[in-house]
């Protein structure tokens, strides 16, 4: 693959990662801080996998469902700061074992051939992903994830279940996230635990709050161009994150000056 096209294919992966940030930790409103774990277990699926494309595929989905079944289990009576920073903790444990543990690659990752599709297709399934979430975020059941994301005692109230609706946003951001990873280090010559990071939850998270609970579109477009971007700031090293931290700053400022003139 040509730059241009590790480009593209960087950019559409990211933006399925954040269409599926967005569908638990903004229409669910779990916050998390390790949503690079899922891209992780997708990108390890991919190569342990190898090297069939199916499952490949079908390993980083199931891989992402069941650590979204097992954060969501872990963090059901927490509260929201409390929920991101289980998700922290457990983000960077697993960063921490894959770099030191042989199974997992070590410091080197686990080799890997690239998988050999052409790029059209990458996009094209990424693409699908991020208007399936979207559709998703559409129905009457995120209707009611964003009823108990704004009210739970009403939502309680009216008999609805948050819990469970929560435990399904999770597996299924988790399951599309993990696919994401899978997506974006298929070209790659090896995986481990360096492939994402914490900078890159950060950086997910900050995105995240740039935009409202239910944009599941924005949030792909605001993926993709932020990939685009820091393309561009390659020559400048720690440009591309100073930019997003100034962006998300200034946004969240100006929300509570809206809050407070609302008062």
């Amino acid at each position: 693959m040509s730059s241009l096209e590790f480009l593209a294919l960087a950019m559409a992966s990211w933006a399925l990662a954040a269409a599926a940030l967005q569908l638990y930790g903004g229409l669910a409103g779990r916050a998390s801080l390790g949503h690079a774990l899922f891209l992780l277990l997708g990108a390890y699926a991919g190569a342990w996998l190898r090297p069939s494309v199916g499952l490949g595929m079908l390993g980083a989905l199931a891989f992402g469902a069941i650590a979204g079944a097992a954060l969501s289990l872990l963090g059901q009576h927490m509260r929201r700061a409390e929920f991101a920073l289980l998700t922290l903790a457990v983000g960077l444990g697993f960063e921490h074992v894959a770099l030191r543990w042989a199974p997992l690659g070590g410091r080197p990752g686990l080799a890997q051939t690239a998988v050999q599709l052409p790029l059209g297709v990458w996009l094209l399934g990424a693409g699908a992903g991020v208007v399936f979430i979207a559709l998703l975020a559409g129905t009457a059941w995120g209707d009611r994830l964003h009823l108990a994301r704004e009210t739970p005692k009403r939502a309680r109230r009216y008999g609805l279940r948050p819990q469970r609706d929560q435990t399904i946003a999770l597996m299924v951001g988790g399951a599309f996230a993990a696919l994401a990873g899978w997506i974006a280090m298929s070209q790659s010559a090896r995986v481990g635990g360096a492939s994402f990071s914490f900078i890159d939850s950060l950086e997910f998270y900050a995105l995240l709050r740039l935009g409202k609970p239910r944009g599941v579109l924005s949030a792909a477009l605001r993926a993709s161009a932020w990939i685009g971007l820091e393309h561009v700031c390659r020559p400048w090293p720690g440009l591309g994150p100073l930019l997003l931290t100034v962006v998300a700053l200034g946004y969240l400022a100006s929300q509570n000056v809206r809050r407070a003139e609302a008062l």
